[in-house]
């Protein structure tokens, strides 16, 4: 919405800039003017991450100051500030005075401008909370995470809303690989509404059709059972093998997996 606001909290190396770099990307082809504003990483480092992941329309800034950012607000669609922690106010501001100062100086703005603000932020040593206080979390229009999904495969991200007053809450699961975010990928969606099975269950259930397709069966064969996924399919076959229940013979396409008796 024009004019909101919203946070994006992950551990470091999850993926935040990467994503909402894309996003950016997709935007920006679309028309909207939209920038990256870094206060940690250089032009240089950002651009590094644009080239990796083919983004090449977005505009990227080294800034910290709020005076000058809201200069930026006055002709942008959307902002990304990379981070909120690096944010700078007068220097005989407690961090919960900067805080307040963050906040009232950039939402109003905002929606003054209507150009949507995203604030990265940095999480606590225990990775489970957005770092800072509460009142951050409660000012915003948004509060998003992004985690590294621990049981399904290893580019599998899960971005969660915690709150969200334009919409309803659920989670999204993403596919991240070497060149970025897989959007065309498939992706399930699981709302407070319709919850679905816990993933420990749908993995059993997933690997035991698996085991049910014949003594023999192809990749061609598990794709139904993932739904059409590969990278889902991938990871399931080897969790079987590596618990010894299947082997493997021939490569990429033409392999053909062979149930242990």
């Amino acid at each position: 919405m024009p004019g909101s606001s919203f946070t994006l909290a992950a551990s470091p190396g999850t993926g935040k800039t990467t994503l909402m770099l894309q996003i950016l990307e997709s935007l920006a082809k679309q028309g909207y003017k939209v920038g990256y504003i870094s206060g940690e990483e250089n032009i240089m480092q950002v651009a590094y991450t644009c080239q990796r992941i083919n983004v090449k329309n977005v505009m990227v800034r080294n800034e910290t100051s709020i005076k000058e950012i809201k200069k930026v607000m006055q002709e942008f669609d959307l902002i990304i500030i990379d981070s909120f922690q690096c944010l700078t106010g007068d220097d005989n501001m407690s961090s919960v005075e900067r805080e307040k100062f963050i906040l009232k100086e950039l939402l109003p703005e905002a929606k003054a401008t209507e150009c949507v603000v995203g604030f990265i932020m940095h999480m606590t040593k225990d990775g489970k909370n957005m770092k800072g206080s509460t009142l951050i979390g409660h000012s915003v229009d948004a509060n998003l995470t992004l985690d590294i999904d621990e049981e399904g495969d290893d580019g599998t991200r899960v971005l969660g809303m915690q709150k969200n007053r334009f919409g309803s809450l659920n989670q999204v699961s993403l596919y991240m690989g070497s060149s970025g975010y897989d959007f065309d990928a498939k992706i399930e969606v699981y709302s407070g509404e319709n919850k679905a099975a816990p993933k420990k269950d749908r993995k059993a259930a997933d690997m035991e059709k698996i085991m049910n397709l014949g003594q023999e069966f192809s990749m061609e064969q598990v794709m139904p059972i993932a739904n059409g996924d590969y990278c889902r399919a991938q990871y399931l076959l080897r969790n079987l093998l590596s618990s010894n229940k299947l082997t493997k013979s021939g490569r990429g396409n033409a392999a053909m997996f062979q149930v242990i008796i």
